[in-house]
């Protein structure tokens, strides 16, 4: 809430009518047995309101760049990305996602992002198995896997 001061001219009486949210210190730049001049407490006052004109400018650029964040992250971009993107530290991404609700991804998340195995082959839905853990692992391989063990198993018996 911005705060308004309002002076209406009674003769040679002024009188000011302070509201807002800092009110409370413009009334103690403002109070009557201080020693600045009535143009002085003007431009005091003047001085408070642009103070906090200006904190509201930076509060609304914030809030724009930790909406740019949030959205960046739901986009699936890592927060190193974000934050070199956003000129922020990466503590600072996390530190606005954390504050929006939004906990680091797993390692699932990470490791499903991948559309192939080490070896190349494609980690699609017939050749994906999922561990009981919930690690995902190319059936072509671990049929590879097997077919090596395998000879090594029959001559140990």
């Amino acid at each position: 809430m911005c705060a308004t001061l309002t002076v209406r001219n009674g003769g040679t009486l002024f009188q000011m009518t302070l509201t807002g949210s800092n009110a409370a210190a413009l009334a103690s730049l403002l109070y009557e047995g201080s020693i600045f001049a009535l143009p002085r407490k003007r431009d005091a006052a003047l001085l408070a309101v642009e103070g906090e004109r200006s904190l509201r400018v930076r509060a609304a650029e914030v809030e724009s760049r930790n909406r740019r964040i949030v959205a960046a992250y739901a986009e699936g971009r890592s927060g190193h990305q974000i934050a070199a993107s956003e000129a922020v530290s990466a503590d600072t991404v996390y530190c606005v996602l954390h504050r929006a609700g939004i906990t680091r991804r797993p390692r699932e998340w990470y490791a499903a992002q991948n559309q192939q195995c080490r070896k190349g082959h494609p980690l699609d839905e017939r050749n994906t198995r999922i561990e009981r853990n919930g690690a995902r692992r190319c059936r072509i391989c671990a049929r590879d896997r097997g077919r090596a063990w395998a000879p090594t198993k029959a001559g140990r018996t």
